[in-house]
């Protein structure tokens, strides 16, 4: 017995996880929070998963954060750019277990 097209998705298991872009115009020396959304192959939200939040390139480059999910499968993770003007890219990925990185998001401080 065979099921050639068979796509198992497991309730729970990370399957994605989705970083907000900011609507913001941040100036330099403000904060911004990111929010990460963390989901299984459902799109139902998984508490307890450790992110690591960092920005890749850019003025603040280096900057790094980590945050635990919460019952909404949410994790946040807010910085001040005082590095001066320019483009600063951020990102998240699980910090151990499933590797698993969100989308990369670009802020344009001013």
């Amino acid at each position: 017995l065979t099921f050639p097209d068979l796509d198992l998705v497991i309730r729970g298991c990370l399957d994605a996880i989705l970083l907000e872009e900011s609507d913001a115009a941040p100036s330099v020396g403000e904060e911004l929070t990111y929010t990460a959304y963390v989901a299984d192959g459902h799109g139902d939200p998984i508490e307890l998963i450790e992110l690591f939040f960092e920005v890749r390139t850019g003025p603040n480059a280096g900057t790094l954060g980590k945050a635990m999910t919460d019952a909404l499968g949410e994790a946040t993770f807010s910085y001040v750019g005082d590095g001066g003007p320019g483009d600063d890219v951020v990102w998240a990925r699980t910090v151990s277990g499933v590797n698993v990185s969100s989308n990369q998001l670009t802020v344009s401080w001013q």
